[in-house]
């Protein structure tokens, strides 16, 4: 019965569909056209039987079957909503199954673009737990300190630090002083995100700063920044008035290499000290001559001697280890000439590592760093003057 009703609506619609065609209209039953440029030969319209033949296309008998049997509703299942792939291929089928005196007349219509809705390709087992890792590793926490000049310190490889900024506003990324930048930086949103080079500094510790400037309110987007020494992946937000002025880095390399320098330096300070408590095998009776009494006055701790020793041939200054670091002082020392009057001789001396070698004796002298009264001066004098009176 469905299909009876069917067909009867179709056998309708192709009639009212060649009621309009002109080319229809024209004919008669012998197929000839009845006025000039294919127009009819009268005003008066033409009964259906004029226009198709009755006997060929039973539209009475296609009314009678819908009036006695009409539609009282969607089908048990409900109507099925074709896509446009399925309505294409029913169309064309309809088309095939129509009789060649209607068919000829139907206008072709090209076929509508199918857009194809394809599921995501699915990932293996590595790839959706590399995915998790990432996930993780974005949402682990940050760790932030507050620094001086009000800066923000994140520390470098903890989560995924966000930098927050506002419209209007200007927000600043500073790098680790002496890093240099190798490249433009790559940001998710480059249309309504600013990024500007700028620097702080001279010489080999330039400080690189990146100046972020946001062009509206309730974005969200990420940004890659790569240097000589480490690569940087910050998220950078924009909220409406809230933002953080200036950003910074702290680094776990860094103290490792300052803890690293340390140690070899206490190494090489307790190398020293044991090379200075040997004592080297002296000749003779140079033991019995050892003379440790001297007198240190004046001056400050950075050049003033630990201590002064000689062996009654050559004077030994023995220097702290600040002293090593700085401009060494003259050695001033004062002499006695013929009648009596003293004078003031500068005296060349030997330095191997803290330890000033002076290659004679002298009863008094001076270290002098500087000029004038302001000159830093320390006082050295032997307790038992030398013999002779040097």
């Amino acid at each position: 019965m469905r299909k009876a009703i069917a067909v009867a609506m179709i056998l309708l619609a192709v009639g009212a569909a060649a009621a309009q065609q002109p080319g229809l209209a024209a004919q008669g039953a012998s197929g000839m056209p009845k006025g000039p440029a294919g127009r009819p030969a009268d005003a008066m319209p033409k009964a259906p039987s004029e226009i198709l033949d009755t006997d060929k296309y039973p539209f009475a008998e296609a009314l009678r079957t819908l009036q006695a049997n009409p539609p009282v509703g969607p089908p048990a299942g409900g109507y099925v909503v074709p896509s446009v792939t399925s309505a294409a291929e029913q169309r064309a089928v309809a088309r095939l199954q129509e009789p060649d005196g209607v068919r000829k007349h139907v206008v072709e219509q090209p076929a509508p673009s199918v857009v194809l809705h394809r599921e995501p390709v699915g990932l293996s087992a590595s790839a959706e737990e590399g995915l998790a890792e990432g996930e993780r590793a974005k949402a682990e926490p940050t760790v932030t300190t507050t620094g001086k000049d009000g800066r923000v310190l994140f520390t470098y490889g903890v989560g995924l630090p966000t930098v927050i900024c506002a419209p209007l506003r200007v927000c600043t990324i500073e790098l680790e002083p002496g890093e240099k930048i190798k490249g433009e930086p790559a940001i998710g949103d480059s249309t309504r995100w600013e990024i500007l080079p700028a620097s702080a500094g001279s010489g080999d510790l330039v400080t690189p700063i990146l100046v972020i400037k946001p062009r509206g309110e309730g974005l969200d987007t990420n940004l890659v920044v790569t240097t000589d020494k480490r690569t940087y992946y910050l998220r950078l937000v924009s909220k409406a008035k809230e933002y953080i002025a200036r950003t910074a880095f702290t680094y776990k390399d860094d103290e490792e290499k300052a803890w690293q320098q340390y140690l070899q330096q206490q190494e090489e300070r307790d190398r020293e000290g044991k090379a200075r408590s040997v004592v080297a095998p002296l000749v003779g009776d140079a033991l019995d001559r050892l003379n440790f009494e001297y007198k240190i006055t004046g001056g400050s701790e950075s050049i003033r001697p630990v201590r002064v020793i000689d062996d009654g041939v050559k004077t030994y200054i023995t220097m702290p280890h600040a002293a090593m670091t700085r401009e060494l002082p003259a050695l001033i020392v004062e002499s006695i000439k013929g009648k009596g009057e003293k004078a003031q001789e500068m005296v060349n001396y030997r330095v191997k590592e803290n330890i000033y070698i002076v290659d004679r004796l002298f009863d008094r002298a001076a270290l002098i760093l500087g000029e004038g009264k302001n000159a830093d001066r320390v006082e050295i004098r032997r307790v038992e003057p030398v013999s002779g009176g040097r």
